[in-house]
């Protein structure tokens, strides 16, 4: 260590005990955020701090003093901060923590403040004289070592402290509170940073199984965005193989920031190089006391005490959306709007009243909704879409605000200044044309302005979601509804071709279901026969309501006659000039801007929405309209709903018998089965769901009975394959990326199609295990969508250049259990399997798989000697990736489109878990038999390797 090494850690040493420094039983600081006097800062810290500080935090003596004043003045004047620290070191916490910038460090502390109140249980009363506290710090599971030499706080976390059987998870995170509350009171955290090992070694499956989903949400949320916490690096060490999935769902609650930083390591060895010596204690190799270490933060979390005690005192208003007083509302539109909301709306002053009232009761009430905005201009927008039925307005709310979390990067920071913003809208591709004698605005789009290769659908989707947030601000818009007039001449193959079927559901759902919009017509002139096909999946995901008021003209000039003449563009021989009305759009957005932006503050709880959806109608995906019901006897159930496409409601007739009588007695049957089923505790009944089943077994209600038992209890028998599956984890990413499993698309027979590689999986990286989670996620995506259900599944298994030991990574009993849950336990109809290239070592497994099938799967397969005789038997050729001869699909293409899926059913997959079932009372549930007739199949592989 150097002498400025050496010498840096006598100072801090002496910071850090020194009685002038550090005095006992430290006393709490006032909440009066309105003192007549407030504390004067001085920078005390050793020259390492102040130059840290100046480097990485813009902080010097001016800046400081100035945020200071700022922040100061800002708490003074917010209404829904009551109480709260004004001195100086609780508020650097923030300002350190955002470098400054006042505003973001405003937020940060409303975010701190806002946590603390809505889990008082967690972060709240943290004692250390608390027994349970006392009983947790003997276990000493955080140790904090010092400081390293750039100043960063190193804490040394041994998981395996933890007490199982002891503690709930509530009470280890307020033991985690207790800590950073004590250690955030210290500047040089502050500053520095920190950083952090963890140590896995004696942790068992039950350390981490006792932590569910929400509360894992909750823990990150605090340590990577409500705690103002500044982390170095994060370093871990053995941690144990069954921890990965909830390690990984746990970090992907986290800000990507805070992911960049985490290092694991698979020794202890690995770890202790990355502790510098002067904070590596005894047992890890260095020469540091650990009783020491232990003893010394011990006694500073008991003289900051008083301190952590006292930040109770603190007060903010969490329910500022329910404030005691909501604003009054005057109704002011001209009578032509007042007319309209009563005959259309059955508005009047006092239904009105009456409906704000009771919706702002029910969102107080809501424990989900933890800010939303309560102004009548706002839920008005709810109220009149639904005409004034107040559940239905607040089953539209709730929908909204789902999905602007669920697809942030399309529907939250609508920022009519950001530069895409710009260019998209002088574009010309929407114009307000103004409203029309019935009182509709009229908007008038040119599809073809949209850059079809510049821009990507969400970025245009983030436009029009701009436009919508800006004139449902506008009551004439909320009263009168809306008159589109659209315009494809001129639009190229770029403007459609760049829209997956994903983002067209997507956006379809955000016009006809999620945004309280009230069409009047739609017209549409011009569209090109290569865009056709486009439109009509868009139109697919409409509503029928919404399909009705659609007309297509073959020509502009045939669409001329719905533009009031006042309203008519000047390029269709009309008078308005659309230079001057894109001008007025554009005042509009700017005058505007800050309240979208607004809308960004409220939050709900999307854990529950996401997975816990319980409403009739169509939905996004993601939400799955209906598809969440878990409780096995709901109130009520959702009905059932043909599919979109005649091609597979043709093929559900046909092959499964499908038809609205048969489908509604197998439901009631099926659902009546689960309510009065002892073994099964929790599923779901929503029709979606059950479908699966049902259409797998040609709706015999008893055998998909006995599949969904099977299914059911297959999940819980294979936790670790089929339990805490999120496609946000890394790793799918990576598998992605490889480019093992590839979707390509329907054939023409509307069968999905899926090309499986072994040759492109890093097996050193991925085991079976591994291998079987990603397979179930791809299944569960596959399954999830209904036309999958009934055209059902082609595989292509190309083995060219698979390597020996993807085979032998398979187990016969992993081979023999797999197959059982694919083909006794999967709702999926397989309709054919090809096998491309399979090596003669492979072979042996081939038969093994073969003899655990049934016969008619055995029947479905076919193999290929090469790629060219597989294109020369097959109609598939046109569905692969180009760097197949023949192929037309551009593989990044196809990999966004798995991503997309994937990401679309993450809550829906997660949710599963929340299906029980007691498997010792499955009655249906036989003792599983290998199937007979193997001979035909092992001798179709064989006779392919001697050929």
């Amino acid at each position: 260590m150097t002498y400025q090494c050496a010498a840096f850690f006598t100072s801090t040493a002496n910071v850090f005990t020194c009685p002038e420094t550090m005095a006992a039983n430290q006393l709490p600081f006032a909440v009066d955020k309105c003192l007549k006097e407030y504390d004067e800062y001085k920078f005390t810290l050793p020259a390492l701090y102040r130059e840290v500080a100046k480097e990485e935090l813009r902080e010097d003596d001016v800046v400081r003093e100035k945020a200071l004043t700022e922040m100061r003045h800002w708490i003074a004047e917010n209404p829904y901060i009551f109480k709260c620290r004004t001195d100086a070191k609780f508020l650097l916490r923030f300002l350190r923590f955002r470098q400054f910038s006042v505003p973001m460090a405003c937020e940060a502390l409303e975010r701190y403040l806002t946590v603390r109140e809505l889990y008082p249980g967690w972060f709240k009363k943290l004692d250390c004289n608390d027994p349970i506290m006392q009983e947790i710090l003997d276990y000493e599971p955080f140790t904090y070592l010092g400081q390293d030499s750039e100043g960063r706080a190193a804490f040394l976390i041994r998981f395996g402290r933890f007490n199982i059987e002891k503690h709930s998870p509530s009470q280890d995170a307020r033991y985690m509170a207790l800590i950073l509350e004590t250690v955030l009171e210290w500047e040089e955290f502050q500053i520095g940073s920190c950083q952090v090992f963890v140590d896995y070694r004696g942790c068992t499956v039950g350390h981490f199984d006792k932590w569910s989903t929400s509360e894992l949400k909750i823990m990150m949320d605090v340590f990577s965005r409500s705690y103002p916490l500044r982390y170095g690096e994060i370093h871990g060490a053995k941690l144990p193989k069954q921890a990965v999935p909830i390690i990984e769902t746990c970090l992907s609650f986290a800000n990507p920031k805070l992911r960049e930083k985490i290092n694991c390591y698979p020794t202890i060895e690995e770890l202790e190089k990355r502790l510098e010596p002067a904070c590596k204690p005894t047992t890890y190799g260095g020469t540091v006391d650990f009783e020491e270490l232990n003893r010394s933060f011990r006694k500073r979390i008991e003289d900051q005490r008083e301190i952590v005690l006292g930040l109770d005192g603190m007060a903010i208003d969490v329910d500022h959306y329910t404030p005691n007083e909501y604003d009054e509302y005057k109704f002011t539109l001209p009578a032509l709007y007042r007319e309209l909301a009563k005959e259309e709306l059955r508005e009047d002053d006092l239904v009105r009243e009456k409906a704000l009232t009771e919706m702002r009761h029910w969102i107080a009430e809501n424990p989900y909704i933890f800010k939303c905005r309560t102004d009548a201009k706002f839920l008005l927008r709810f109220l009149r879409f639904r005409q004034f039925s107040v559940p239905m307005a607040c089953e539209a709310l709730e929908r909204y605000l789902t999905v602007r979390e669920l697809y942030p990067s399309w529907f939250k920071n609508l920022d009519c200044t950001e530069s895409t913003m710009k260019e998209i809208f002088h574009s010309g591709t929407f114009t307000l044309l103004g409203w029309d004698a019935a009182g509709r605005m009229v908007g008038f789009s040119r599809f073809s302005r949209f850059d079809g290769e510049k821009h990507s659908p969400a970025q245009d989707a983030r436009f029009m979601a701009l436009v919508m947030e800006t004139m449902l601000e506008c009551e004439e818009f909320q009263v009168g509804g809306c008159h589109v007039l659209i315009d494809f001449e001129g639009s190229t193959v770029a403007n459609f071709e760049k829209w997956s079927t994903t983002d067209l559901k997507i956006m379809m759902d955000a016009y006809s279901h999620t945004y309280p919009l009230r069409y009047a017509d739609i017209h549409s002139a011009g569209l090109p026969k290569y865009g056709s096909s486009v439109i009509e999946t868009f139109l697919s995901f409409a509503n029928p309501k919404m399909r009705e008021k659609i007309s297509c003209f073959s020509t502009a000039a045939e669409m001329e006659k719905y533009f009031e003449a006042p309203l008519k563009p000047a390029l269709y021989g009309g008078t308005v000039d659309l230079e001057l009305a894109n001008r007025a759009l554009w005042k509009r957005m700017e005058d505007q801007r800050e309240v979208v932006l607004g809308l960004d503050q409220m939050e709900i709880d999307l854990d529950y929405y996401s997975s816990r959806w319980n409403f009739e109608g169509t939905t996004p995906d993601e939400i799955a309209a209906g598809a969440m019901f878990k409780q096995k006897c709901p109130e009520k159930y959702d009905l059932y709903q043909p599919a979109v496409s005649a091609l597979h409601r043709q093929i559900a007739a046909d092959e499964l018998r499908e038809e609205p009588a048969i489908v509604e007695q197998a439901l009631e049957q099926m659902r009546d089965w689960i309510a009065k089923n002892p073994a099964i505790h929790t599923c779901r009944t929503d029709a979606s769901f059950l479908l699966r089943f049902l259409r797998v077994r040609k709706f015999s209600h008893l055998a998909a009975c006995e599949t969904l038992e099977r299914y059911l209890v297959s999940r819980q028998r294979f936790p670790a394959w089929y339990s805490k599956l999120d496609t946000a984890e890394p790793w799918v990413q990576v598998m992605i990326d490889s480019e093992f499993v590839v979707p390509l698309g329907r054939d023409e027979l509307g069968r999905v199609v899926y090309l499986v590689r072994y040759a492109n999986l890093d097996i050193d990286r991925f085991e079976v295990t591994d291998q079987i989670r990603f397979f179930t996620m791809v299944f569960e995506t596959i399954c999830h969508d209904e036309l999958n259900q009934i055209a059902g599944l082609v595989c292509v298994f190309d083995e060219t250049n698979v390597p020996m030991r993807a085979f032998a990574q398979w187990s016969l009993t992993d081979i023999k259990n797999y197959i059982d849950c694919v083909t006794k336990a999967l709702p999926l109809r397989v309709k054919e399997v090809h096998v491309v290239n399979l090596p003669l070592f492979g072979a042996a497994v081939g038969e093994w798989i073969m003899s655990c099938c049934s016969e008619k799967l055995r029947s479905r397969l076919k193999c290929y000697r090469s790629m060219d005789e597989f294109a020369g038997k097959c109609n598939l050729l046109s569905l692969l990736p180009k760097e197949y001869y023949g192929g037309k699909q551009e593989a990044m293409d196809l990999k966004r489109q798995l991503r997309e899926s994937l990401d679309r059913c993450r809550n829906i997959i997660l949710a599963l878990d929340d299906m029980k079932v007691d498997e010792r009372r499955c009655l249906l549930v036989k003792s599983q038999t290998k199937p007979g007739g193997d001979e035909g199949m092992i001798g179709s592989f064989r006779k392919l390797d001697v050929d």
